[in-house]
């Protein structure tokens, strides 16, 4: 081999390395989207149940409302 094929050999390996460790990435970002909107969900269920135990009803409204947005974002991750 050349030193010329040898670099363009070495050039592709590290493109290949590359594009490997952006699609790990890109996995572990998607996993810790979704543990967080997990999170908030638990996080609100626990407030909403507060709110409506304390009978503020319209509180409790509003918090299923943004629960309701969270889940709809987390279905929208496992379609893609």
């Amino acid at each position: 081999m050349t030193e010329g094929q040898i670099e363009r050999l070495a050039e592709l390996v590290f493109q290949k390395i590359l594009a490997k460790q952006e699609e790990w990435e890109n996995q572990f970002y998607v996993k810790a989207d979704r543990d967080f909107l997990i999170a908030e969900i638990v996080k609100l269920n626990i407030f909403k149940i507060e709110a409506v135990e304390s009978e503020d009803y319209e509180r409790a409204s509003e918090i299923q409302k943004e629960i309701n947005r969270l889940r709809e974002s987390l279905n929208n991750q496992k379609l893609e």
